[in-house]
This record gives C-alpha cells, structure tokens and sequence, in this order.
C-alpha cells in the first residue's frame, strides 16, 4: 500500500499535562494571601509595647523565611507540565522542557 503525502506528513499532537484546577486555585489562594499577611504584621508592628529589637529579629527573619517558603510552594507548581510527544517524555521546569532518560535508572 502506498503512503499519501498527506498521511505522512502527519504528526500527532503532543499531550501536554498540569496539575489539576483544584491544586492551581490553591495556588492563587496562597499568592493571594500573602500580600494581606504581609500587610497585617506590618500594620500590628507598632502595636507591640516596648519594642526590642533583640525580639524582632529572630521573628523577622522566621516570618521571612516562612514566606519564602510559602511564595516558592505556591509559584513552582504553577509552571509544572508533563509533555508525552513522539520523541518520548519530558517535564518543564520554570521556563524550557527538558527531557527524561529512556535508560532504567536501576538496571537488572
């Protein structure tokens, strides 16, 4: 049987995978938090009586480090995708594909 040049040039279509609606409106809801967090630690700050700053540090840079933790959980999946194409599997991170090894990582 003789191959149609319009069949040849047929290429599947990728398979693009994310995570699910429900995980991504989680997301938002902590990016969206954030902001009035911030706001509101900032707005009780000159409420504390007799401020020391031998107090404020360590809760400064906790509430720091807790944010960037939540900012960085909440971003990263937001970016994630599966692609399953004709040249096999590949995942995006941040901004470009890259692919995953066809090998068995534990051969025998």
């Amino acid at each position: 049987m003789e191959e149609t040049p319009l069949l040849a040039a047929y290429q599947p279509a990728a398979l693009v995978y994310s995570i699910s609606s429900d995980l991504r409106r989680s997301c938002w809801y902590v990016l969206g938090s954030l902001p009035i967090g911030a706001a509101i630690v900032i707005w009780q700050l000159p409420q504390i009586p007799n401020p020391q700053p031998a107090r404020l540090v360590p809760l400064a840079i906790f509430l720091g480090a807790f944010g960037t933790f939540l900012l960085g959980s909440s971003v990263l999946p937001l970016f994630w995708r599966l692609r399953i194409d004709e040249v096999g599997i590949s995942r995006r991170r941040m901004f470009r594909f890259c692919r995953w090894c066809a090998e068995p990582r534990f051969p025998g």
